[in-house]
């Protein structure tokens, strides 16, 4: 009786078969993550990027609102021509009365400090008009400057440069302008306290409020636009300020580049940018990085015989 033994081949080809298989899966894997780790950081460079441009171009244009302290010297003009109209209608009443024979020449001051609130309210709507036309500039360079940067093309990964898709103007959560309150005349100061015009603790006049004086000149208009004041001589310079400080006052159209602020200057701009980015060739995933950015324009400086 024979015996016929058979040698079994161990099984080494399918197991380096399937060896390799699970090496070809690790390496695939490791190549899956590598490529959206490296699609996120790109993501995450170009919403740098938009957030880098939003926040330069809004503080330009913040920075436009103010240039050359207009708003803030234009609120001292304001507040220096509502005292003389006050303190010249306080002299005719007291000349009227005592001095008859000078009353024409009381008469004649008084008429002529209205005439300078006229004309000084007319130049703050002239200021108002003027700043509304370079920012309106100001916004069509930033754009064109925007278009004049390099895109990112990595053939599979593209990045477009960023693009001003809203431009909002308005003020910031505050109610007080850059201008104390006069310490001149006792009756003055008692009448803004009464009617609120003042901020009792900084003693600051409020902003965007017609701070009428008594009759018969209540019929002419002073107003304060909003304004960081000084703090202990130091003067604000433009600067971020986050969303929830920011007040909406009109909205500008991009379209157009009509801006228009009504008869109250705005102190600040929010600026909201969008980039488009393309995560494969033909382009079938795509969207856009937002990127938002509020700034406040520099503060106003003291009157001449208030600064330190």
């Amino acid at each position: 009786m024979r015996l016929k033994l058979h040698n079994r081949r161990p099984p080494s080809n399918r197991q380096d078969g399937n060896m390799m298989v699970m090496v070809a899966l690790v390496v695939g894997l490791i190549i899956v993550l590598l490529l959206i780790g490296i699609a996120l950081m790109l993501v995450f460079s170009s919403s740098t990027r938009g957030k880098n441009a939003s926040d330069e171009l809004a503080l330009g244009a913040a920075k436009v609102l103010n240039v050359d302290d207009r708003q803030g010297r234009i609120n001292i003009l304001v507040e220096r021509s509502r005292e003389l109209v006050f303190s010249s209608r306080q002299a005719y009443g007291d000349i009227s009365k005592r001095y008859k024979h000078l009353e024409p020449i009381a008469r004649q001051l008084a008429d002529e400090a209205r005439s300078g609130a006229l004309k000084v309210e007319e130049e703050r709507l002239a200021i108002i008009a003027a700043t509304e036309s370079d920012l309106a500039a100001a916004l069509k360079d930033d754009a064109k400057r925007l278009a004049e940067r390099n895109s990112m093309n990595l053939n599979w990964f593209k990045s477009t440069t960023p693009k001003i898709i809203a431009c909002d103007i308005g003020t910031f959560k505050d109610s007080q302008s850059n201008v104390l309150m006069a310490e001149g005349f006792e009756e003055l100061k008692v009448f803004d306290l009464a009617r609120d015009y003042v901020n009792k603790t900084n003693k600051l006049y409020r902003s965007n409020v017609d701070v009428k004086l008594p009759s018969p000149d209540d019929d002419l208009h002073f107003r304060f636009s909003k304004l960081p004041a000084p703090v202990k001589g130091t003067i604000s310079g433009a600067r971020l300020l986050s969303e929830e400080k920011f007040e909406q006052q009109s909205k500008i159209d991009l379209q157009t580049q009509k801006v228009s602020f009504g008869e109250k200057f705005p102190c600040a701009v929010r600026l909201r940018l969008s980039t488009q980015i393309t995560a494969s060739g033909r382009g079938d995933l795509s969207g856009n990085v937002a990127s938002s950015s509020v700034a406040l324009t520099n503060g106003g400086t003291p009157a001449p015989d208030e600064e330190p």
